[in-house]
This record gives C-alpha cells, sequence and structure tokens, in this order.
C-alpha cells in the first residue's frame, strides 16, 4: 500500500532545487531593482533638465541663478536629490541674435496693408544636467564594473534648449 502524499525524498529534491535557484533569483531581483532606477532616473533627469530650460527662459539670464536652476530642477523631478546621487547644471547664455523682417499692418481706410519693418531679438540658452550615482544592489555596481564602466556608480546626462526673446524691452513698446 502506498502513501500518500510524496516521499520525503521527493520533498527533499524539490527543496534542494529551490535553494540552488534562489541565489539566481535574487540576481535577476536585483538587476530589475537597479535597470528599473536607471530608466526612472533617466526620464526625471530629461524633465529636470526642460524645466530648467523654462526657468531660464522665463526668468532672463540674469534672473536664472544656480540655486533658481536647482529648484526648478528638484521641483519638476524630486527623485534626483535622493542619497547617493550627485547633481550638476550648467546653463549657456548666447549672444543676442537680431532678425529683421516686414512687419505688415492691414489699413481699414485704404484696404491694403503697409509694410513696416521690424527686427527681433533672442538668446539661445542650452541647459546640461549630469547626475552621478551609486546603484543600489552589488549586481548592478557588479556589472558595471564587469561592462568597463570601471567605477560601481552611474553617470546620466540629459540637455535642453530653448530662447530668451528679448524682442521688447523695457516692457513695453
Amino acid at each position: 500500500m502506498q502513501a500518500k502524499g510524496r516521499s520525503l525524498s521527493e520533498r527533499g529534491g524539490s527543496v534542494v532545487s529551490f535553494v540552488l535557484a534562489l541565489p539566481i533569483l535574487l540576481a535577476f531581483f536585483c538587476a530589475a531593482v537597479d535597470l528599473g532606477r536607471a530608466v526612472f532616473l533617466g526620464m526625471a533627469l530629461e524633465d529636470a533638465a526642460y524645466a530648467a530650460c523654462r526657468a531660464v527662459c522665463s526668468e532672463g539670464a540674469e534672473g536664472a541663478t544656480s540655486d533658481a536652476l536647482r529648484d526648478a530642477v528638484l521641483l519638476e523631478a524630486p527623485a534626483l536629490s535622493g542619497d547617493g546621487l550627485t547633481l550638476e547644471v550648467s546653463v549657456q547664455v548666447g549672444e543676442v541674435q537680431r532678425e529683421r523682417y516686414a512687419h505688415r499692418l492691414f489699413d481699414a481706410e485704404t484696404g491694403s496693408f503697409l509694410e513696416r519693418p521690424s527686427q527681433t531679438a533672442c538668446r539661445p540658452v542650452r541647459v546640461a544636467l549630469r547626475l552621478k550615482g551609486t546603484y543600489l544592489t552589488s549586481v548592478g555596481a557588479l556589472a558595471a564594473t564587469a561592462s568597463g564602466e570601471g567605477e560601481a556608480g552611474f553617470s546620466y546626462e540629459a540637455a535642453a534648449v530653448g530662447t530668451i526673446d528679448e524682442t521688447v524691452e523695457g516692457g513695453s513698446w
């Protein structure tokens, strides 16, 4: 007569299989955590670069201090201020570029358009962010070292470009 259920040797075999597979499963889990964090921080850094560029373009070159830019970046992406993360912000503002054009105005009395020479003025802006940090698990650090990145950390960069409109100076025509 056979006993109901599995024998002790059959149960022992499944425990051994689980013990052998556990380190592999944990390594995949740790790699997934580091990969997910890397993707998340990369997207947050892109969003933060656009936020910093908007801050420079709206405040002007003089009003965009490094503290104001850092505040704009961290307001858009608070995850960039986490432990083990270092954020560098650099801004390049170019010289004023003027472009002439013919401004056309409709004259209702004559029923025609009048042309008046005008010009626009803008300054190109480039904001670059660099995020350096360490991996959360030793699997990420080991993978970075094995891939030839050297140190057991990561470095991401993001940039955004825009223009500061300086067509109307002093707020009046």
